[in-house]
């Protein structure tokens, strides 16, 4: 998952400058609707027919997520804490910071 970057130039919204502030512009966007796929992923697994699509990214050894951002994003909220130590908290800012490279 660390080698996954949530994509700061994603079409819903204005382009964003960290991962940080695209993690939290897709908590904010998505709200309870995240942790539904969240609780969605923890149940019944990514879909095999859903496909994550990226791209290398040019700075490192790393990939931009260009199809699936919702999905990869939820992962990492998974990777965090378990689905259902969320407890409805819409504001991870502190706790996703590593996410900012």
């Amino acid at each position: 998952m660390t080698s996954l970057f949530v994509n700061t130039e994603n079409y819903r919204f204005e382009p964003l400058s960290s991962q940080k502030e695209a993690i939290d512009k897709m908590i904010e966007d998505q709200g309870d609707k995240l942790y539904s796929l969240v609780d969605d992923i923890v149940t019944n697994g990514l879909s095999p027919v859903d496909l994550i699509i990226v791209t290398p990214n040019e700075d490192s050894n790393k990939y931009v997520v260009l199809e699936g951002n919702r999905r990869i994003t939820s992962l990492k909220l998974l990777n965090l804490k378990s689905a259902s130590n969320l407890n409805g908290n819409l504001n991870c800012s502190k706790e996703l910071e590593h996410y900012a490279s």
